[in-house]
């Protein structure tokens, strides 16, 4: 019976191990999904201060899973552009140019799609 309480705290011990250094993966991914639903609605709304707004709830999210991760160049690459065209989107929603805030907004989906976590 003290081998199976060994075997058991070896297994919680591996557990915890696994869930430690898998939870920054899955909130850096659960972030990039924020990212993308507010960045699609932002690329589908009606006028200029709501794509601003979405986008701007966009960026919160992809800001964090920029401080979250070590990326490739690749994604690196992505994550930032994608934050740069909701800069553009934001901007150019709080002007009144709600097309090409959309579009903008548009350009982001497709650089955040690119992001594998």
């Amino acid at each position: 019976s003290l081998r199976l309480v060994i075997m058991k705290s070896i297994h919680l011990l591996i557990i915890f191990i696994v869930v430690l250094f898998s939870s920054p993966a899955i909130a850096q991914s659960s972030q990039l999904s924020k990212a993308i639903s507010h960045t699609e609605q932002a690329s589908k709304a009606n006028d200029g201060k709501e794509v601003a707004a979405h986008a701007q709830e966009a960026k919160a999210s992809a800001l964090e899973v920029k401080q979250a991760g070590n990326f490739s160049d690749e994604t690196k690459y992505h994550l930032e552009a994608g934050i740069i065209n909701l800069e553009h989107a934001i901007e150019k929603g709080n002007s009144g140019s709600a097309e090409a805030a959309r579009q903008q907004a548009g350009d982001a989906v497709k650089h955040f799609k690119e992001i594998n976590p």
